[in-house]
């Protein structure tokens, strides 16, 4: 039994320590802290989510439901799956109904019409964990409902993707290579699966000297699946665009495979509804994929790298991703807001843009240390203690730079 099912345990017993205030229970349970009264009374965060059922947002929930709602009392709101700004005004318009103190938003969609919807309706708007272009976040912050943005910013996006790339070709006897991305969602907008195809698209080019069909910008926005992207025959490269929840794009994943025997997939995002065709075809084809995504360390990348494909190996190779924790900070800035103490947070009067990096693991040993640091809720990287230090309900004399510090520090 992996050690994470011993975590139910423990995480029930600390829970109670949590609810009865008990202060004996161990190094894990909350450390002691002065409650102002009713700090977190009536206080409902709106959480905006592109996938109920994504692992990686099944962790940040767990995150905030489980740890942070009881140790601050504060209650949270969830969506449903949402695809459009759209869907997100519509649900910003039920969380104010709903008394909602803000909205951390996890969407890719139109920051700008939601934020004019925010904006009139007086809430708090955050960009919980994520990435979006310059000229997006120039307009955001001329909304006074902006609070801010954490995550790796566009840089840090296209690194992972390049570094992915460089790792898993240097384990590639063959001289010409051949190598499907899956690109997500960057023809529609996605502006952190956009970076990361970029990444890869430029590692390979760099690695391999080869010359594009078309520029790197506009492959990494391709909107219809791509077979070859290489003119000079160096490699030969394939580009597949789009969610894999949609049935119609692990359709044509298996034409790929169909068509050609792949050394390396590349995933712009979580590759778990990719899976078992990557395994049918390894099975068929009785070549050992390498297989490496941008994405989580979440309990079923957990399953996919402790598990061996036919050849023993592990069935992914290289993950680059964010943990539970990831969204501490950006808890801290919406309590804040709830609490009439953001301005302290916009010292240049207007949103922040924070960066926090990645986690990366290139073998199952770093993978588990770490996948352990991030479903460990109860002892984990953004403590109750940690975020209390930048909230100002708690600790009045907080300042912006705490809050900068706090959030960028690293935690690998």
């Amino acid at each position: 039994m992996r050690k994470y099912k011993a975590y139910k345990w423990i995480q029930l017993l600390l829970v109670i320590c949590m609810l009865t205030g008990v202060t004996a229970c161990g190094g894990g349970s909350l450390p002691a802290a002065e409650e102002p009264a009713g700090a977190g009374e009536n206080i409902r965060i709106g959480v905006s989510v592109y996938d109920t059922r994504d692992a990686e947002v099944k962790g940040f929930r767990r995150y905030f439901e489980e740890y942070l709602g009881p140790a601050f009392d504060v209650s949270f709101i969830y969506s449903d799956g949402l695809d459009n700004a759209e869907e997100e005004i519509a649900f910003i318009e039920k969380l104010h109904e709903e008394k909602a103190s803000g909205i951390i938003s996890f969407l890719s969609s139109d920051i700008d019409a939601v934020l004019k919807k925010c904006d009139e309706l007086g809430m708090p708007y955050l960009r919980g964990s994520g990435t979006i272009s310059d000229e997006d976040y120039k307009k955001a912050c001329g909304h006074e409902s902006f609070l801010g943005i954490i995550g790796p910013d566009w840089e840090l996006e296209r690194k992972a993707g390049y570094m992915m790339t460089s790792s898993l070709i240097d384990r590639l006897p063959e001289e010409t290579p051949k190598i499907l991305i899956l690109a997500g969602g960057g023809s529609i907008g996605n502006v952190m699966h956009e970076e990361r195809t970029m990444g890869m698209l430029n590692a390979l080019k760099v690695r391999y000297g080869l010359k594009y069909k078309a520029e790197i910008s506009e492959l990494d926005h391709t909107d219809a699946p791509v077979e070859d992207a290489v003119e000079n025959g160096l490699a030969k490269v394939s580009i597949l665009p789009g969610y894999l929840r949609d049935g119609k794009v692990i359709k044509s994943l298996e034409e790929l495979f169909a068509g050609e025997d792949y050394d390396v997939v590349l995933g712009a995002l979580a590759l778990n509804s990719a899976m078992p065709t990557i395994e049918a075809e390894e099975s068929s084809s009785g070549k050992d994929i390498l297989v490496g995504m941008v994405d989580a360390f979440t309990e079923q990348n957990y399953d996919w790298f402790s598990k061996t494909d036919i050849h023993g190996n592990t069935t992914i190779n290289y993950v680059a991703g964010k943990y539970c924790a990831t969204v501490g900070p950006a808890f801290a800035a919406m309590l804040n807001a709830a609490a009439g103490d953001a301005d302290f947070l916009k010292p240049e009067g207007h949103g922040f843009r924070l960066k926090q990096d990645f986690w990366t693991a290139d073998n199952f040993e770093d993978f588990e240390r770490l996948y352990e640091k991030s479903v460990n809720i109860y002892d984990n990287i953004y403590s109750a203690q940690d975020l209390r230090s930048v909230i100002r309900i708690y600790t009045p004399k907080a300042t912006y730079e705490e809050f900068r510090a706090l959030t960028e520090r690293d935690n690998q």
